[in-house]
């Protein structure tokens, strides 16, 4: 989807490439991938539901929007870049599409909820539920992180510890750091560039990379690293266009390639951190990854 949805912005191969292998190198979108939580299902319907708007398919992008919405309300969001698209686009008519059939996909899917002879009365009550947990829940955590501070990866989630004589494994939810902050740098240069050039394509990027994480920013509840996931497509996608740009110039070619092998030796050295791998307790880099993160055992 990545791949496809840049191939879509822009018709060109090459950025669409580079921002598929970038993503293949975040750290946080692979744990994710390979733990049992909602937010990789939410991610992988709400950028399908996205390429398929850019294709104009609406009906479908609004019934992959609730797939999307039934795995994570989060996906709420998204209508953040959906209505202004379509009134700029003077397709104003699809917004009812939009407003309606993923809600009636979301209640669709809790048909198997009803069938194991739960009340309409048990449906409200758990959906209150569900919103108090998102408005008043107060609660601590060593691994929360506000909002702010994801850009950066300051706060990695420790997921899993596992001892074996000498040797430990650890799994920490993380992001690649290299590629989180150029990439940042790059969303800042995008929306510039997006504003000096009047490039709706440029604001696509921008507006999926805010709005699934400045809501946050004012969000109640207790938050992790793993809530920036969404963002990071976007911003792959605003860093491969950038990077595109400057090793398509003889002059900024090399240093671009190799900001891009850099990004891939970050996540080959994250890789045992996001897999499990045993090291050695006493090893240089197990000492440096738990003492940046809020690790117990330290």
């Amino acid at each position: 989807m990545i791949f496809s949805g840049m191939k879509k912005l822009f018709k060109n191969d090459t950025p669409a490439l580079l921002a598929a292998f970038l993503f293949s190198l975040d750290g946080l979108n692979f744990v994710q991938s390979r733990t049992g939580m909602n937010d990789i299902y939410f991610i992988t319907f709400i950028l399908s539901s996205l390429y398929l708007f850019l294709s104009k398919r609406f009906l479908l992008s609004a019934v992959f929007l609730g797939f999307s919405l039934s795995s994570k309300w989060a996906s709420v969001y998204s209508y953040i870049i959906f209505i202004p698209l379509l009134a700029l686009n003077k397709q104003t008519k699809k917004i009812a599409i939009f407003l309606t059939v993923p809600l009636i996909v979301y209640f669709f899917t809790y048909l198997p909820f009803f069938t194991l002879d739960h009340t309409a009365d048990q449906f409200v009550e758990l959906h209150k539920q569900m919103w108090w947990y998102h408005t008043s829940l107060k609660a601590s955590h060593d691994y929360a992180s506000h909002a702010l501070s994801w850009p950066l990866n300051l706060y990695p989630v420790w997921y899993f510890v596992d001892y074996k004589d000498n040797l430990i494994a650890n799994i920490f939810a993380s992001g690649n750091p290299l590629l989180f902050w150029l990439g940042s740098l790059s969303i800042i240069v995008t929306l510039w560039e997006a504003f000096r050039k009047k490039s709706l394509n440029l604001f696509v990027i921008v507006l999926g990379f805010f709005a699934f994480w400045l809501p946050w920013i004012v969000s109640p509840r207790i938050m992790f690293l793993y809530h920036f996931s969404p963002s990071v497509p976007f911003l792959c996608l605003s860093l491969a266009y950038q990077m595109n740009k400057h090793i398509e110039k003889p002059e900024t070619r090399k240093i671009t390639l190799l900001l891009i092998l850099l990004i891939a030796i970050s996540f080959m050295l994250l890789y045992p951190f996001l897999t499990g791998i045993h090291l050695l307790k006493n090893t240089a880099m197990f000492f440096f990854f738990t003492n940046i993160t809020k690790n117990p055992f330290q």
